[in-house]
């Protein structure tokens, strides 16, 4: 797989099937000529979305992990999730605290883990599902202002790793 981040703004994740999803915030004009694009709306009910994550699990569905901004003002209410099963998008609040610069990643059992910043309490958090619904929310760094700009990956035996700023 082949993992691209474009100035936090766009996230291209292209699998070895090269199909291609992309979480786009704005218009981009450098895009890569070579991937066919086709743009959805993710979440109709949400302003500017300009800060998220994608990632593509292995039957190719995208996951998508974003803030919801208040009436366009750079304080975001809350981190969203996104999925799309059978051509519709689902979406559901996973912490509705504001924050910003979410990092999504799967597991190797497919299960959605979310790293991002608090921004309120300056505090790095991590969301995981909770069966049957809801999220398990964890603040893994909170000594000063820690979290900004999380990048969270797997380890070949499953654990999580997070690299992000400690301002």
């Amino acid at each position: 797989r082949f993992f691209l981040s474009i100035f936090i703004i766009i996230s291209i994740l292209v699998p070895q099937s090269l199909n291609s999803h992309i979480a786009k915030a704005a218009s981009f004009p450098a895009v890569p000529q070579a991937l066919s694009l086709t743009p959805e709306v993710v979440d109709p009910n949400t302003g500017q979305a300009s800060l998220n994550s994608i990632v593509v699990d292995q039957e190719g569905i995208p996951h998508i992990a974003y803030f919801d901004p208040i009436d366009g003002s750079p304080i975001f209410q809350g981190l969203m999730y996104a999925t799309k099963y059978m051509d519709t998008w689902y979406r559901e609040e996973v912490d509705e605290n504001g924050g910003s610069t979410p990092s999504i990643a799967l597991d190797s059992a497919g299960i959605v883990h979310i790293a991002y910043y608090d921004q309120t309490n300056g505090d790095l958090r991590y969301a995981t599902p909770l069966e049957p619904d809801g999220w398990d929310i964890q603040t893994i760094d909170s000594v000063g202002n820690v979290g900004a700009s999380p990048s969270l990956v797997f380890d070949p035996g499953d654990q999580p790793h997070i690299a992000y700023l400690d301002l």
